[in-house]
């Protein structure tokens, strides 16, 4: 749970630093643009996050930088990160966990190291098919 929380806060310093450093200039320079994403951020923001935590299809720290530019709340970016990155932080433990335990290299077929590779194979292609089955459009 630790690991959760440091990684959780890590990320909202960075998220803080984007939008401390560079939101006002980028939106002044890009307004046409960043309206565009603004209203799609308010509408949809907290599940474009989610989506981009539990599937890391761009670096986290790009995320964290973009995510600061908008106007998601940092108590909603900091709630949203927690929960989404908690599922593949718990993975990622179990998988060293389960590392640390070999002893010879016959040991890297061990039950539990198979079943925490197989849960982080796994963890992009079940995201993948919840947000097909939940879109992230809140189309009306």
């Amino acid at each position: 749970m630790l690991v959760s929380f440091a990684s959780t806060l890590g990320a909202t310093l960075a998220m803080l630093a984007s939008r401390y450093v560079l939101r006002e200039w980028v939106q002044q320079r890009f307004a046409r643009q960043m309206s565009t994403v603004n209203a799609g951020m308010d509408r949809d923001g907290a599940r474009y996050l989610f989506a981009l935590r539990l599937m890391p299809l761009f670096p986290f720290f790009l995320v964290n930088l973009l995510m600061g530019l908008t106007h998601l709340s940092v108590r909603r970016y900091w709630w949203i990160s927690q929960l989404a990155m908690l599922p593949a932080t718990a993975i990622f433990l179990n998988a060293g966990r389960e590392l640390g335990k070999l002893t010879r290299p016959g040991d890297i077929l061990s039950p539990g190291l198979v079943f925490a590779l197989t849960l982080l194979g796994l963890l992009p292609l079940v995201t993948r098919w919840l947000f097909s089955r939940y879109p992230l459009s809140s189309k009306k």
